[in-house]
């Protein structure tokens, strides 16, 4: 090997060019000693210095100089934002980042937010601020919630395909004294087990951690799982099985037969081939354009997402007309009696989709979960079919477990909209639901109307004896049995049309001080744990584009929290950091998110959610 040499591994480094020269004429003898400014023809002495001609250059033509100046200073901003460009993309070829990290609106903000001197913090001090915004959220929440009784806990959780990771988040909702109900988003934890025990141990210790206590819980609304299931019957709480995922399961149960089966197997190659052939996307995105399509396109959902065949249909039909235009699709085509076999099934499934996002909102109520649910047997019967009649048999099944739930009755009974109504005769005993009304008074024992001594009646008067009867029967006891009887009587009469029951008893919990107490327990939870549910609906999985494998975020965070040195404090910090983060987002930014989210659903394999295990049909 021959030896490094000064010659071979020095580099001449060139020192930068002169902003004159942009100006000035460069001489072409070196032993020149003037130069001419071209400006005013003044001949200037040169002797290989640039100050003198600079200064006459900068102090003689300002606007020269001005212009030349800005033009240099673009020329080296364009070579920065070029270089830092790179420098960017290799962090996210170092890091294994997913490219959408570039649209991460946190990060946008902090290049706006960021100052101009600033130094980037290394990682003990990351984890640390990470740890102090957990922890501030944990203080305000628990100064916000002291002394809240009968609190609803929503919960939902997931776990990746060899269910070595699982995560629980954790909401709860109340209404304060002024009937409005607030519903707040406390912690995310990961746990070891999936099993109802190491479920209550968390859920336990989360709520100690914010000051409330597990026997003060008044319902758990959750899926069906069976973990859950177990830990309200031994927690002695109530639980209302979410009506999203009721409506879900009415798809799921419908999916077991053939006919249906085949139906969605042919939707679904059609969106898989979609999501790896992104020329064929293209041009089908092109000419549905061209048509006024504004759906999505079909392109492959996760399994639990909530009323996913009814939505891939729905894409599916919108874009099958500018499919017949694409060679590359032709294998995928239907014949006539196929394509009306799918457009029979998306109109069955669309009144349960309806009701998937009717029930989602924050603002529904669980007394409303039944009734959606006869809206969509309604709507379905009206198709003589025989996927009408398989279909109804779904809705049935669902319809009677949600009759045998005390719970969702009361529910039904407290909610002005539903209360007493002739439709449900035939469904609801409306007095026994009355007998269990008991279980909610937590008011103090029956007190009785007394009239004042100064409204005792004087029997010598005759105004005064006359007038008697005009005053209360201090012998009048109002009791809960006196209140519904009276409740009852109003709505036959005078039904109000709040869409808000919350808003009646606003209004009237002078009248029935009894039952509007109960009304802020009954009508404290939504009808479906979305709120749960959406805080791991927008974790995508990330293709790691060196092993060809899918994580999601939290996953791939908790496999290498050796590499990251990351305790389980400091993983359920990130944890709540990250819910706090989204939460905050504006709309726009969240709808993007959600958008992206669909596009990479594809092969979703290794997220489960954990309403899939053991559910209780």
């Amino acid at each position: 090997m021959n030896p490094i040499t000064a010659s071979t591994s020095s580099r001449t480094i060139q020192k930068p060019r002169s902003i004159v020269w942009k100006f000035y004429k460069i001489p072409i003898d070196p032993a020149e000693k003037l130069v001419t400014c071209p400006s005013c023809d003044l001949v200037l002495k040169f002797s290989g210095s640039t100050s003198g001609i600079f200064n006459h250059l900068k102090t003689r033509h300002k606007e020269e100089y001005k212009l030349l100046k800005d033009k240099l200073e673009e020329k080296e901003l364009a070579t920065d934002s070029t270089s830092a460009d790179r420098e960017f993309a290799k962090s996210f070829a170092t890091a294994l980042l997913p490219f959408r990290f570039a649209k991460n609106p946190e990060f946008r903000n902090f290049l706006r937010h960021k100052p101009t001197e600033y130094s980037i913090p290394g990682p003990a001090k990351i984890k640390k601020l990470i740890d102090s915004m957990a922890n501030e959220h944990v203080s305000k929440m628990k100064a916000d919630l002291e002394g809240i009784q009968n609190y609803t806990i929503l919960t939902d959780g997931y776990s990746d395909l060899k269910r070595s990771y699982h995560f629980y988040s954790l909401h709860i909702s109340f209404i304060d004294s002024t009937f409005e109900r607030k519903l707040r988003f406390l912690t995310l934890k990961s746990i070891d087990k999936g099993d109802h025990l190491a479920i209550s141990e968390v859920l336990n210790n989360a709520l100690n951690e914010f000051g409330l206590r597990f026997n003060e819980c008044s319902l758990l609304t959750s899926d069906a799982a069976s973990p859950l299931v177990l830990l309200a019957e031994k927690q002695l709480i109530d639980r209302v099985h979410c009506g999203c995922h009721q409506l879900n399961l009415v798809i799921t149960d419908f999916v077991k037969e053939k006919s249906v089966q085949k139906v969605q197997a042919k939707v679904q190659s059609f969106a898989r081939y979609l999501s790896k052939n992104k020329a064929t996307k293209e041009k089908l995105l092109s000419l549905s354009t061209k048509d006024n399509v504004k759906i999505p396109l079909p392109l492959p959902l996760s399994p639990t997402r909530w009323g996913a065949l009814s939505i891939l249909i729905d894409r599916y039909l919108a874009h099958y007309k500018s499919a017949l235009d694409l060679s590359d699709l032709k294998e995928y085509l239907l014949r006539t009696n196929e394509l009306d076999s799918v457009k029979e099934i998306g109109i069955l499934l669309k009144p349960i989709h309806q009701g998937i996002l009717r029930l989602e909102r924050d603002e529904s109520f669980v007394s409303e979960i039944i009734p959606t649910l006869i809206f969509v047997k309604k709507q379905v019967e009206k198709y003589q079919s025989a996927h009408a009649a398989k279909l109804l048999k779904c809705i049935d099944v669902r319809i009677d477990a949600c009759l045998e739930n005390r719970r969702l009755i009361s529910c039904m009974l407290i909610d002005h909209r539903y209360a007493y109504v002739d439709g449900w005769n035939s469904l609801i005993d409306w007095k026994s639901v009355e007998n269990d009304m008991n279980k909610f008074d937590l008011t103090p024992i029956p007190y009785t109307s007394v009239a004042s001594d100064t409204e005792e009646t004087d029997d010598t008067d005759l105004d005064s004896f006359l007038d008697c009867s005009m005053r209360p029967d201090g012998s009048v006891v109002n009791d809960l049995k006196s209140e519904l009887i009276r409740y009852r009587a109003f709505l036959t009469t005078t039904r109000p049309t709040y869409k808000n029951p919350l808003v009646f008893w606003k209004g009237q919990c002078a009248n029935f001080p009894k039952l509007s107490e109960i009304a802020r327990i009954l009508l404290a939870s939504p009808a479906s744990a979305a709120c749960s549910e959406r805080t791991f609906r927008f974790v995508p999985t990330v293709r790691n584009v060196i092993y060809n494998f899918h994580f999601s975020r939290c996953s791939d965070f908790i496999r290498q929290k050796k590499r990251n040195r990351a305790t389980i404090g400091t993983i359920n910090s990130v944890l709540i950091v990250n819910e706090l983060s989204r939460s905050q987002r504006p709309v726009s930014d969240t709808e993007e998110e959600e958008t992206d989210s669909e596009l990479s659903e594809t092969d979703q394999d290794t997220m489960e959610d954990d309403s899939d295990e053991d559910i209780d049909q």
